[in-house]
């Protein structure tokens, strides 16, 4: 039976380090040799006499069984069904051979998330030097053995240096975004990192050319409407020019007034004004005499007025009562 933990770590794709660390905690806590069964070469299984086996022989051999046990229950207990298929019948060295076989894969990826998490090493509060130096070595042993058989130094060399130029971009979005999407891949080498690296720079230069054309266009868009708004300002101050002369003349001999020269005096040339402005004094001339005009009135009239002038002052000074009758009004004289 396997040993109950606060979280059990089943294998998947891509997890393979931290099963690993699983299982080892777990079969080290386990208070038997069950990791004496998958690490190394294994725990071969105890040679017993056929004939007259030893006290010595049988206590090894039960031993050897019950931590084979051990490492099968804790391995069993965090694959899933597929796993389990794979390893029906084999010892637990076999067992733990055979998932290596098939999860602990060459790969850049791998190659990768080992460095990723020799980075991520730290020394701990009070942790002494000679374990943090081991957590290191731990990593680089799998680091080692990720590597193909065939790999070269120039190849691990390759591969560090696929991870520091990521790990060291300038934080930024865009940088952000890039590193997300490499980190995904399921191979990173230095060919595939100069190949994103070309491709994503090609349309960075691009949209920043599109953005400065885009920035230049509506910087002529904005000119152009300032330049449009300047010309219809100056055409108002010119129409107010031409209307109504400012007061940046020496005065007139003429008039005396500051608002025109001698030669462009209306007073002196009447000839000069505008057509407006003579209409507009005439207007202003009629009102005025409209104004002046007194009202109609009869006055006293000599016999020598023509009658008919006589008898219209007659009937506009008559005045009709109710009853129909018609009075005179009295003369004003």
């Amino acid at each position: 039976m396997a040993p109950t933990t606060e979280k059990t770590v089943v294998l998947t794709e891509g997890n393979w380090d931290a099963w690993e660390s699983y299982v080892e905690d777990t079969c080290l806590s386990s208070g038997q040799l069950a990791w004496k069964c998958l690490e190394g070469s294994g725990w071969a299984e105890p040679v017993v006499s056929t004939t007259s086996p030893t006290d010595f022989e049988r206590k090894e051999h039960l031993e050897w069984e019950k931590s084979q046990n051990a490492a099968k229950g804790i391995i069993r207990s965090s694959i899933s069904e597929p796993n389990k298929r794979l390893i029906k019948g084999m010892t637990a060295f076999d067992t733990y051979a055979a998932l290596k076989a098939a999860h602990n894969l060459s790969t850049g990826d791998r190659q990768y998330q080992l460095l990723q998490t020799f980075a991520s090493i730290h020394q701990t509060h009070k942790e002494n030097l000679p374990e943090y130096l081991s957590c290191s070595q731990i990593v680089r042993d799998h680091l080692l053995a990720a590597l193909p058989t065939t790999a070269t130094a120039a190849d691990l060399l390759s591969t560090i240096v696929a991870f520091f130029s990521l790990q060291n971009l300038e934080d930024t979005k865009e940088n952000q975004l890039l590193r997300n999407t490499l980190q995904r891949m399921t191979n990173i080498s230095k060919a595939t990192l100069e190949t994103a690296y070309r491709k994503e720079q090609t349309s960075r230069t691009t949209n920043a050319i599109v953005a400065k054309q885009e920035s230049a266009k509506q910087t002529k868009v904005i000119a152009a409407a300032a330049k449009e708004d300047s010309s219809n300002n100056n055409n108002i101050n010119n129409n107010n020019n031409n209307r109504k002369p400012h007061g940046s003349h020496s005065p007139c001999t003429h008039c005396l007034q500051t608002s025109h020269k001698a030669e462009n005096c209306w007073s002196k040339f009447p000839e000069k004004k505008p057509e407006w402005v003579k209409m507009r004094e005439d207007v202003q001339k009629k009102e005025k005499e409209a104004k002046q005009r007194p009202r109609a009135q009869c006055t006293r009239v000599d016999d020598s007025d023509d009658e008919d002038i006589v008898e219209s002052c007659k009937m506009a000074s008559r005045t009709t009562l109710p009853d129909g009758t018609q009075t005179q009004a009295p003369r004003r004289l």
